[in-house]
């Protein structure tokens, strides 16, 4: 199947289905006679902007990013306040720490505002590592984002 059918799938997938994970959309192509791989979901899930957020239950389901006329600080200061649990600093190394499957949303915010006291951030489920310029600019960044995690 090609990408753009693929993604329509996907598309109406996400619309009717609580999607929690790349596995569940995996699951879900299968029932539709669409067998791809977890990687290729991940490329899918970046490429149509599918971002995690709490459903209705209080659990984290894929779901289609909302426009915002927000600028790219105000959408990650709110990101930071609903997702953020947690921030360390290590020299130049920076470590946020998020609900369950939330830092991808969180470092896309982070990488979208591109502060140039950060060289990059590496996201997992639950756990951000920024890499800061130097100590003083991790300094700066911790106590940034703790005072955002903070106010909410």
């Amino acid at each position: 199947m090609e990408k753009n059918k693929r993604h329509n799938l996907i598309k109406e997938i996400v619309r009717v289905e609580d999607i929690g994970s790349q596995q569940d959309l995996v699951d879900s192509l299968a029932k539709k006679d669409l067998n791809v791989t977890q990687a290729t979901v991940s490329r899918d899930i970046q490429e149509l902007g599918l971002i995690k957020s709490k459903n209705l239950s209080g659990n984290l389901v894929y779901i289609f990013q909302r426009s915002s006329n927000l600028d790219p600080g105000e959408r990650l200061d709110r990101t930071l306040g609903e997702f953020g649990r947690s921030v360390e600093r290590s020299d130049n190394l920076v470590v946020v720490r998020t609900t369950p499957g939330a830092a991808q949303t969180v470092a896309k915010c982070i990488d979208e505002v591109e502060p140039s006291e950060i060289i990059g951030t590496v996201a997992g489920d639950d756990t951000i590592l920024i890499i800061a310029r130097d100590d003083s600019r991790g300094r700066l960044i911790k106590d940034l984002f703790k005072e955002k995690i903070d106010l909410f």
